[in-house]
């Protein structure tokens, strides 16, 4: 297969790079220091290489349920695509749940970054892969105030307990910020599976997405 990059600098930048962690010590924070170094390196976005056979990199974002049992189902749509960061990006989603969600309700993140290979981001500070005891408790709103507009807008909750319904976002346009972004969230692909589970460890929903970011 033959792979033409249109940034050459870059890939055997990321190459060397993958060869240090490869060879790096064995000892956690070594290792974990150099996941972090390769992770900040920023990436093109694999559709605008140039390259031959279809259908192998990154194309577009993408919301896909991994468990079609599940109660909680649902689907979106986002632009641009990229996500140019900051900037502003139109957002739409429509999701059925079919059982009232309350606290606790474990969430669990899987965060990868496509660097060459993908890379699973560590849990840091809270963000990355990791495992939220009750994901209600990590939503930035608070019970009882108002929630923020778009959601406002149209009625819909943005704290738990969310009610057993169907939840329509229509085309929306949200801001995002540059600043409070963490240092690893860089140009590139990323890859985000995210399940909940509720008090008696049944998976409530199971969500595999794809997006790309640029600045």
């Amino acid at each position: 297969m033959d792979l033409r990059f249109s940034n050459l600098p870059s890939f055997v930048t990321v190459i060397m790079a993958c060869i240090s962690l490869v060879a790096s010590l064995p000892a956690d924070s070594r290792s974990f220091q150099q996941i972090m170094k390769l992770l900040t390196i920023p990436q093109t976005p694999e559709r605008f290489m140039e390259t031959v056979g279809p259908g192998l990199f990154v194309e577009e974002f993408s919301v896909k349920t991994c468990n079609k049992t599940a109660p909680i189902q649902g689907t979106a749509s986002l632009t641009p695509d990229p996500i140019v960061v900051p900037g502003n990006v139109t957002v739409e989603f429509l999701g059925s749940v079919g059982v009232n969600v309350t606290s606790p309700t474990k969430a669990v993140l899987k965060v990868e970054k496509k660097v060459f290979v993908w890379v699973e981001i560590p849990c840091v500070d809270n963000l990355g892969s990791c495992t939220y005891v009750d994901g209600c408790s990590m939503i930035p709103f608070k019970a009882g105030q108002p929630c923020p507009a778009p959601l406002s807008t149209y009625n819909l909750p943005c704290t738990c307990p969310f009610q057993q319904g169907t939840y329509h976002l229509p085309k929306s346009t949200v801001e995002i910020p540059q600043t409070g972004l963490p240092e690893w969230l860089t140009d590139g692909d990323y890859k985000i599976n995210v399940q909940l589970y509720d008090t008696s460890d049944a998976q409530l929903a199971c969500f595999d997405i794809v997006v790309s970011l640029t600045k």
